[in-house]
């Protein structure tokens, strides 16, 4: 969406669920939820939390479970949805592959065109899944991450992530 209609859409205390159209196989769509914080001051660049939901989840359930998150740090909240859909369940799963990683760039280079946030003041929020898929997105090259808050209760870390000095982590982990 131009911008304009993207920031017409993502109204203050709003979540809004939208689309990035694919160019093709290749390319799929790209569902994502959006909240934008009321306590927001202004014209100003907000900072950016981008959310990745667990297994069985999807984009609208995420953003409106982290809306405080948003709120607390007057941010955008942008939740990516997983592609792989769950048989039988309405939830998505991330594979943490390089197609979903890519997706990921797409998603926030859209972001970053089409609404008022800081390029170097993103955080990325992660449960399950979306915790692996994150911490490793955030770490692989430099994107303005400057912070990981990753949750996931069935993974063990396979040992300290190699990241900017910058980037603040937090891994809330147990087995």
């Amino acid at each position: 969406l131009p911008a304009p209609l993207l920031l017409a859409q993502a109204k203050p205390g709003v979540v809004a669920d939208l689309e990035i159209p694919g160019a093709g196989k290749k390319d799929p769509p790209i569902v994502y939820a959006v909240y934008r914080a009321t306590t927001a001051r202004g014209d100003a660049k907000l900072p950016l939390i981008l959310a990745l939901h667990g297994g069985t989840g999807n984009a609208r359930q995420f953003a409106s479970f982290l809306m405080c998150v948003a709120e607390a740090q007057g941010a955008i909240l942008v939740a990516a949805q997983g592609f792989r859909e769950v048989v039988g369940a309405d939830g998505y799963w991330w594979k943490g592959d390089a197609a979903e990683q890519a997706m990921l760039d797409r998603l926030l280079e859209h972001v970053r065109q089409t609404l008022p946030v800081e390029p170097n003041r993103l955080a990325v929020v992660g449960l399950a899944d979306g915790a692996e898929l994150g911490m490793r997105w955030a770490v692989e090259k430099d994107r303005g991450v400057r912070g990981v808050i990753a949750v996931n209760f069935l993974w063990k870390p396979p040992g300290p992530p190699k990241a900017p000095k910058e980037l603040k982590f937090c891994l809330i982990a147990s087995r």
